[in-house]
């Protein structure tokens, strides 16, 4: 079964990059039409366009929101699943994750993603760690979600490292 969650997981992440593909190649083709003439075949691409990266970017969250889900439910019923997850596991698997992954390459979603699923600590280590951008966009899903105690958790982490 664990496998299984995990596969799902992947599929749902593979799926998320897809979408942001997608979204980048619709903004492409929107900068390009607004320097256009206006008309009203223009308007209409642009609309089209436009809804189409609003339910890509709906898509993308919920597909991130059960991904988050999947972990949650696979680190609260670790033994059943024989799942090992204790804290010093974690991190062991989040340094060989910074060694396999070179994070300067990292994009901004992509790092959202990694971390977001939980596959990339949020620490004084993370590529976006002091980029206030990316902190917002992290406590932004949180709340979306009504993960109040995560949120709490980055802010604290965030002040250990700033002092």
């Amino acid at each position: 079964m664990k496998e299984k969650i995990k596969d799902t997981i992947s599929s749902l992440k593979i799926h998320v990059q897809k979408n942001l593909e997608a979204i980048r190649a619709n903004e492409k083709n929107i900068r390009q039409l607004l320097e256009r003439e206006v008309s009203e075949n223009r308007s209409g691409i642009l609309s089209r366009l436009s809804a189409e990266n609003k339910k890509l970017l709906n898509e993308n969250n919920d597909f991130i929101k059960l991904q988050f889900d999947l972990l949650k439910f696979m680190d609260k019923h670790a033994e059943r699943l024989e799942v090992h997850t204790e804290s010093k596991k974690k991190s062991e698997d989040n340094d060989s994750l910074y060694e396999i992954l070179d994070t300067k390459t990292l994009t901004f979603e992509q790092a959202l993603d990694l971390t977001i699923s939980g596959e990339l600590e949020f620490n004084d280590a993370h590529p976006f760690f002091m980029q206030e951008e990316f902190y917002k966009a992290l406590i932004d899903y949180y709340l979306s979600i009504e993960d109040y105690e995560k949120c709490q958790l980055l802010s604290e982490t965030r002040k250990t490292a700033e002092n």
